[in-house]
C-alpha cells in the first residue's frame, strides 16, 4: 500500500500524458485564457491580434484626417440615416446633432478611441480591456455610421463589418491573445485585483 501511494504521488516526467491523454510537455502547450493552447496556436493567435491592430491603426489614421471632422463624419451619418425605420433614424439624427455641434470634438474622440485600440492590440497590453472597449466602439459605429447594416430590403447585401469586429474581439479576449508576444506577459502578474483587464501569460512562450 505504501509503495502504491509513493508511486501515485511521484512527479510525472516531462512529456508524460495525463489521464485525459493530453500532452503537457513544457513549451508544447501554453496556458492562455484559463485553458491550454499549443505553442503554434498561441503564436498564430498573436499574429491575428497584431494584424487586427494594423486594421484599427489604418482606421484611426483616417479619422485623424481634417476631412473627417470637416464633412466626412456628417456625410457618413447622413447616408446611414436614409431609409431607416423611425426609431433608428431618430438615434442617428441624435448623433448628427452632436456631430453638428461638436464636429472636431467628436472626431478627435473617435480617433483617440481607435488609436488606443490599435496600440493595445499591437502591443498586447491590457488585452481584455482593449477588446471590451473595441467591441463597444464597434457597436457604436454599427448603430450609427453603418445604420445597423440597414435599411434591409431588396438590394441589401450584408449587415456591415462591425458585427464581425465584435466577434473577433470576443474571440481574442476568450483565448487570451495578449499572453503571447504581448506586454500582458509582464503586466498581468502585477495588476492584482485588476488582472482581468489583461491576458494571462502564455507559459513557455517568449
Amino acid at each position: 500500500m505504501a509503495t502504491q501511494l509513493l508511486q501515485e504521488s511521484a512527479p510525472r516526467p516531462a512529456g508524460d500524458v495525463t489521464s485525459a491523454g493530453a500532452d503537457i510537455t513544457p513549451g508544447r502547450r501554453a496556458a492562455s485564457g484559463g485553458h491550454y493552447l499549443r505553442a503554434r496556436e498561441a503564436r498564430a493567435i498573436a499574429v491575428v491580434r497584431m494584424a487586427f491592430g494594423v486594421i484599427w491603426a489604418v482606421d484611426a489614421a483616417l479619422k485623424w484626417l481634417p476631412s473627417f471632422a470637416a464633412y466626412a463624419l456628417m456625410d457618413t451619418l447622413g447616408d446611414a440615416a436614409v431609409g431607416q425605420p423611425p426609431l433608428v433614424q431618430g438615434w442617428i439624427d441624435g448623433w448628427m446633432s452632436v456631430a453638428d455641434a461638436f464636429p472636431v470634438g467628436l472626431a478627435i474622440s473617435l480617433a483617440l478611441a481607435e488609436t488606443s485600440i490599435a496600440v493595445g492590440l499591437l502591443s498586447g497590453a491590457f488585452t481584455n480591456a482593449v477588446c471590451l472597449a473595441g467591441a463597444v466602439v464597434s457597436l457604436l459605429i454599427w448603430s450609427t455610421g453603418e445604420g445597423f447594416g440597414g435599411p434591409y430590403g431588396d438590394g441589401s447585401t450584408d449587415v456591415g463589418a462591425s458585427p464581425i469586429y465584435i466577434l473577433v474581439f470576443a474571440l481574442l479576449a476568450v483565448v487570451g491573445a495578449g499572453g503571447t508576444w504581448g506586454l500582458d506577459r509582464l503586466l498581468h502578474p502585477h495588476l492584482g485585483r485588476f488582472r482581468w483587464v489583461s491576458s494571462r501569460p502564455s507559459g513557455g512562450l517568449d
